[in-house]
């Protein structure tokens, strides 16, 4: 009988009322069990449609659901708990087919998307370089001119390229094509905004191998068509407006100091010699190396991905791969790689003021001193509904002590901050705003015996999965968040993780502000299917 009138009950269960109290998905039901055959503590792949052999009042998750011809279907992933008659409470956990155990007990859960402001007067700001070379695309930032951080102001811009981009929370950027003409018109909440380049005629030759300092003059157009290394006691200062054009593939490696000297009226522009092609990046080796980085625009780069270059999590190279070198960038932008940007290791690396765009991750900071302030981390890597399962953090940070200030990290495929890894260290996040992240907006976790400390103030964690997740961890791990908002997202904040691993550490909120999430905070550990009601404190929220 079930069988044989399949189709029309897929047409008659989208209107059941679900447990999530959203309308199921129109798919075809799979993985039929009888009520008495559901085991405590198991999971099963979504959907899972429930045959009723029982007789008696069945309640899941408290509350009470009424068969349609003696079945009914669970089409959410999630936590969910029965109650079948008097019997004693079953716990059961549906996984969702593409999701699978990466989010063990939780919804999938897709980001809403951007949501464009309507009637805006003010003015945008555009910073971008004042040449270009044919064929290479020109990076552009575009900024909300006095845009304050809490404002959550989002645009729509076009240009007559074809281009059309959103500027979310007061920054965006994009890549313009400069063929047959120098300039482009940028169309913004019914303002034009236009702008002008020259094209890049001012050569300036460098040797492959550098053993002394090294000026480029302003202006000039450099390109690179082999690897080029920078012995220790050399170095190349790239003066403002330069152009550095680097062939496929092609790395720098450093043992001394590079300097980009860009302004905010001239940046320097450092990119790919073509549209289709990424250059590799910069290796960076020693206590005498720097890199120090000031208006500047990099793009199209990070070309390995095979041996030797599988860089942490991402397993991608790295524009800068560092070791034990001083790496500062001020009012840089990052934009458009299949590759991360940062690796270093036992390095110190300030950021001030960057934009960091639609590459596989911001990168990985592995044993060292990070300090991060005012910058933009988004589109990881990129911004659309679509999942990826690729480790797209916007930041990684192994190991390291960093302080992170007045700062985005959003439009994530998988977390907006992920701090995980076996070793200790100290974070410090203040004011700043965490969303749209398709799995944690914070990932906190460790192993015994690792000291580490995560201390979150003022800050605003929305539309992720889960706003903080403390997952497996040692006893010596605490996170404490202080006067925090998690708002519009599935779990504002959860102790436990989605693996099947020790979980000792604590977590304590003083003062949140809990707004429109689905579950405000859920404590369970995988492990055990059962919650440390110990080792989670909310205080005044």
């Amino acid at each position: 009988m079930i069988k044989n009138t399949r189709v029309l009950l897929i047409i008659l269960f989208s209107l059941l009322l679900v447990f999530s109290c959203k309308k199921p998905d129109d798919t075809l039901l799979t993985g039929d069990i009888k009520l008495t055959e559901l085991s405590d503590k198991t999971n099963y792949e979504a959907p899972l449609v429930l045959e009723n052999d029982v007789n008696v009042e069945v309640f899941i998750n408290n509350n009470a659901i009424i068969f349609d011809r003696g079945i009914y279907e669970l089409s959410d992933a999630g936590f969910y708990t029965m109650k079948i008659g008097g019997r004693k409470a079953i716990s059961f956990v549906l996984l969702d087919p593409e999701r699978g155990e990466t989010e063990w007990g939780l919804k999938k859960w897709v980001p809403k998307p951007v949501v464009v402001t309507q009637n805006f007067n003010g003015k945008v700001n555009i910073v971008y370089p004042k040449q270009y070379v044919t064929g290479v695309p020109v990076p552009v930032l575009l900024k909300i001119d006095n845009y304050e951080m809490r404002q959550m102001l989002n645009l729509e811009a076009t240009t007559d390229k074809g281009n059309s981009f959103f500027i979310k929370n007061g920054t965006g950027t994009t890549l313009l094509n400069i063929e047959t003409s120098q300039s482009a018109v940028f169309t913004i909440a019914g303002k034009n905004y236009s702008i002008d380049l020259a094209p890049a005629t001012s050569r300036f030759d460098l040797e492959q191998n550098i053993s002394e300092l090294v000026e480029v003059p302003a202006n000039s157009l450099v390109e690179l068509k082999d690897d080029l290394t920078i012995q220790q006691g050399g170095g190349i200062v790239f003066n403002e407006g330069v152009v550095l054009i680097i062939a496929k593939g092609v790395n720098i490696y450093n043992e001394g100091l590079v300097t980009f000297a860009g302004r905010e009226n001239n940046p320097i522009m450092v990119s790919s010699n073509n549209s289709k092609s990424l250059f590799g990046g910069f290796i960076s080796e020693g206590e005498n190396a720097s890199i120090n980085a000031s208006y500047t625009f990099f793009s199209s780069f990070a070309h390995h991905s095979g041996a030797g270059y599988q860089y942490g999590h991402a397993k991608h190279q790295a524009l800068f791969k560092a070791s034990h070198t001083k790496l500062y960038f001020t009012n840089c932008v990052f934009t458009d790689s299949p590759g991360q940007v940062f690796y270093p290791e036992n390095c110190v690396l300030q950021i001030d003021s960057c934009i960091v765009q639609r590459v596989k991750t911001g990168g990985q900071v592995n044993l060292s001193k990070l300090s991060i302030t005012g910058s933009y981390f988004s589109d990881f890597p990129d911004d659309s509904q679509t999942f990826q399962d690729n480790d797209n953090d916007a930041l990684y940070i192994n190991a390291s002590d960093a302080n992170i200030d007045d700062s985005y990290f959003m439009y994530a495929k998988d977390d907006g901050i992920d701090s995980g890894g076996g070793e200790g260290g100290t974070i410090n996040i203040r004011n700043c705003i965490i969303e749209a992240c398709f799995h944690e907006g914070f990932a906190f976790s460790s192993t015994e015996p690792a000291v580490k400390h995560h201390r979150i103030y003022n800050t605003i964690v929305r539309n992720c999965q889960q706003g903080i997740e403390l997952g497996f961890s040692s006893s010596k791990h605490d996170v404490v968040a202080e006067n925090c908002t998690f708002a519009n997202n599935y779990i504002g904040v959860r102790y436990g993780d989605n693996y099947d691993w020790s979980i000792s550490g604590s977590i304590t909120l003083s003062n949140p502000i809990f707004e429109n999430n689905y579950c405000d905070t859920w404590n369970m550990v995988r492990q055990i299917w059962a919650p440390k009601p110990d080792n989670m404190t909310v205080n005044y929220n």
